[in-house]
């Protein structure tokens, strides 16, 4: 059978398959019992025995949108960073081919980890783990299957999204949120949409990551097209009604690099125009009825538009400033936050868990792995889209010790290297070729 007959909307049938299968799991474990989480974690598990090491990241993927009801019970940690463990410790097992320019700064980095971890060893070897399987993933997959680990993500983030509205309806759904986001529009009182998040802006960040990803594979005429904008627009409806400031600033980015990529040439500038008006005109009318522009009006041009993140970041510069060994080496990943809170900034938080030195070895860390396998050698502004944005988002929210900060390092490595040079050939047939011309091992 060749591979078109395994396909369906231009995707993999498996992937999805393994999509439904983990989102019914879910949905058992929310509504039916709470158990069917463990039934569907050990099934997660198992496709990392498979002969194809696709499965399990299709899994992971999909899954990393449902993390926070991803548990036994409210207060327990994720099921999701115990899946993330044992990935990695099977992985390893099977493929554990390391590089030792990537693999010396990973074991550095590990215990660097390790040693100011305190209580927080769960997140320590989740963090590591993570970061091993961002490497096995760009060390193993190769460009045929860029699209299918993408609409894998895209269709977790919708499929969280869609469970997310159920939140005050449902007792067992609502009973993993503490808090509601709300804004005040005169008398009207409004609430902000979070999936299933508990914070509106890091709900933000994977529906922008879902966006990008979908507006790149429709450029590069990949996938069912009535699919992907129905995909599309659904994640902007989404995403708008989060009323964060940080996506629309990452929309509006989105938009102009999109039409400056689409200005290479009068049928794109055409289908630019007569896309951005028929989507623009539906969007902007649907935001008037839900009150969107006064809000976010209020929201930017009223009172503080940083919303307090200028003074918690005064706080821990001053911190850092006045404790030179923790500016150094850190406080460690298991030490408290400031009085003032999280630092609203992964560079920032970077710094105060493992301090100027441990971030340098992150970074350097990062950049190898990005580097070491590449498929694209001749980058657009669209293959850049994705990690511009996602640096600047970053800026405004702490990530460096979240479960999805991995995967998204994974899904920026996939914006960089699906070649959008040339209109013709498949995804495919395009990056072979640029492999061909370049060494796709530059430490190999």
């Amino acid at each position: 059978m060749n591979k078109e007959n395994k396909e369906i909307f231009g995707f993999s049938r498996t992937m999805f398959l393994q999509c439904i299968v983990v989102f019914l799991g879910i949905c058992g474990g929310l509504w039916i019992n709470k158990y069917i989480y463990i039934l569907t974690a050990l099934f997660t598990i198992l496709m990392c025995f498979t002969k194809d090491i696709n499965n399990i990241y299709y899994n992971l993927l999909f899954s990393i949108s449902f993390t926070v009801i991803y548990k036994l019970n409210p207060s327990s940690t994720s099921l999701f960073a115990y899946i993330m463990i044992a990935a990695g410790v099977i992985l390893i097992a099977r493929r554990g081919n390391f590089n030792m320019a990537q693999f010396l700064p990973m074991c550095l980095f590990s215990v660097y980890l390790i040693v100011g971890m305190g209580s927080k060893y769960t997140t320590a070897f989740k963090m590591i783990m993570g970061i091993i399987l961002f490497y096995l993933f760009v060390r193993t997959i190769e460009v045929d299957d860029f699209k299918n680990h993408i609409m894998a993500f895209v269709l977790g983030v919708i499929g969280s999204s869609a469970v997310g509205t159920f939140r005050d309806s449902l007792p067992q759904l609502s009973a993993y949120f503490k808090s509601e986001y709300t804004l005040y529009n005169g008398a009207d009182l409004t609430y902000r949409f979070t999936g299933l998040n508990y914070d509106p802006n890091f709900y933000s960040m994977s529906v922008v990551f879902a966006i990008v990803l979908c507006i790149i594979l429709l450029m590069n005429k990949t996938g069912n097209r009535a699919l992907m904008w129905t995909l599309l627009v659904s994640l902007l409806v989404f995403g708008f009604q989060s009323y964060s400031k940080m996506f629309l600033l990452a929309v509006m980015i989105v938009g102009i690099i999109s039409i400056i990529y689409m200005m290479k040439s009068p049928k794109m500038i055409l289908a630019a125009l007569a896309a951005l008006l028929t989507l623009g005109m539906g969007v902007v009318t649907w935001l008037k009825e839900i009150g969107y522009m006064d809000i976010m009006y209020n929201r930017i041009f009223e009172g503080d538009i940083t919303t307090g993140r200028l003074d918690i970041l005064k706080s821990y510069y001053e911190y850092l400033a006045n404790s030179p060994f923790a500016f150094i080496f850190g406080k460690g990943i298991g030490a408290d936050y400031l009085s003032v809170g999280g630092a609203h900034n992964t560079y920032i938080e970077s710094v105060y868990c493992v301090g100027i030195l441990g971030s340098i070895i992150f970074l350097y860390m990062m950049i190898s792995i990005f580097k070491c396998k590449k498929y694209n050698n001749k980058k657009r502004s669209l293959n850049y889209m994705l990690l511009f944005v996602f640096l600047v988002m970053i800026s405004v929210l702490g990530c460096f010790t979240i479960n999805e900060l991995p995967f998204y390092c994974i899904l920026v490595w996939l914006g960089l290297n699906i070649n959008v040079e040339s209109r013709n050939g498949s995804m495919k047939e395009r990056g072979m070729r640029n492999v061909q011309r370049n060494s796709t091992d530059l430490q190999g």
